[in-house]
């Protein structure tokens, strides 16, 4: 009786384990050519990934890698649960050329927009998904990325962005839903556009200018404003159900909250995010 017992045991656990590494995702390392620079990404498939997905641009800030954004930002375990894939670009070095903005990448006019339009087509390539829609998300100099590509490239269904503003003209640019998230205590990335306190000392576009920006590229209605709890939201309706959303939080400084490297969880950052991509991309 006892041997059948340890011979159950072994099939439960062994029944455990095919389960618990049939429901991991895949999280690959991949190597490309651009620029006449070796670059790599990584990209992340769920193992419930939907035949007909969205994929997720997550760009870490100044200082951060994609293994980093990976651990810090909770993308992957979201991708879990509602089935799109992310893509992580790796910055050369550790920050991104973003326009004024930052670095080494800056002075020497690292092609990063040339990196992430080969680095998605890459993407939508490997997976056996269709891509149905296409978000990009940034943090701070990541952001700073995010909304350079918007203006220059477009052929995104939504952004969004943290603690970060623009650095680079911006004529024109492409319609697209746009999320922003900033903390009014920002001093880094100062939410009225004055010089930050960071190494870079960050002078770029006052954030209102910026929301203005894009509620006029989208044609947008006047926005709704309300405030709960020190959480500020400003909610623009515009044409072709496009939205701009401006998020802007009390007392929280520069950081992506909600996050496992953040100080403060007063807003689920990733989350609301998603939701804003999903209504945008599915």
């Amino acid at each position: 009786m006892r041997s059948v017992s340890i011979i159950l045991g072994l099939v439960i656990a062994l029944s455990m384990f095919v389960s618990t590494n049939a429901a991991e995702g895949s999280l690959e390392t991949i190597t490309l050519t651009s620029g006449g620079l070796e670059r790599n990404y990584l990209l992340y498939t769920p193992a419930n990934v939907k035949t007909e997905a969205t994929l997720v641009v997550m760009i870490h800030g100044g200082g951060g890698s994609a293994e980093q954004a990976v651990r810090s930002y909770g993308w992957n375990e979201m991708a879990d649960q509602e089935g799109f894939i992310v893509l992580y670009p790796d910055a050369n070095g550790s920050a991104w050329n973003a326009g004024d903005c930052c670095g080494r990448a800056a002075l020497q006019e690292v092609d990063d927009i040339g990196f992430l339009q080969e680095a998605i087509a890459d993407a939508k390539s490997r997976v056996s998904a269709h891509i149905t829609g296409v978000a990009m998300v940034g943090i701070s100099n990541g952001g700073m990325l995010t909304y350079r590509y918007a203006c220059e490239v477009g052929g995104l269904d939504a952004i969004g962005v943290v603690a970060a503003t623009l650095v680079t003209d911006c004529a024109n640019p492409p319609p697209v839903s746009v999320m922003h998230v900033h903390g009014l205590a920002d001093t880094r990335v100062p939410i009225d556009g004055s010089p930050g306190d960071g190494s870079e000392h960050v002078d770029g576009w006052p954030i209102a200018d910026v929301n203005a920006l894009w509620r006029e590229a989208d044609n947008c209605e006047a926005p709704l404003n309300s405030t709960t709890n020190g959480i500020h939201r400003s909610v623009a309706s515009c044409e072709e159900g496009r939205e701009v959303v401006l998020i802007t939080l009390e007392n929280v400084d520069h950081t992506w909250p909600g996050s496992k490297r953040s100080t403060t969880d007063v807003y689920e950052t990733t989350s609301e995010l998603w939701k804003f991509i999903a209504e945008h991309t599915e």
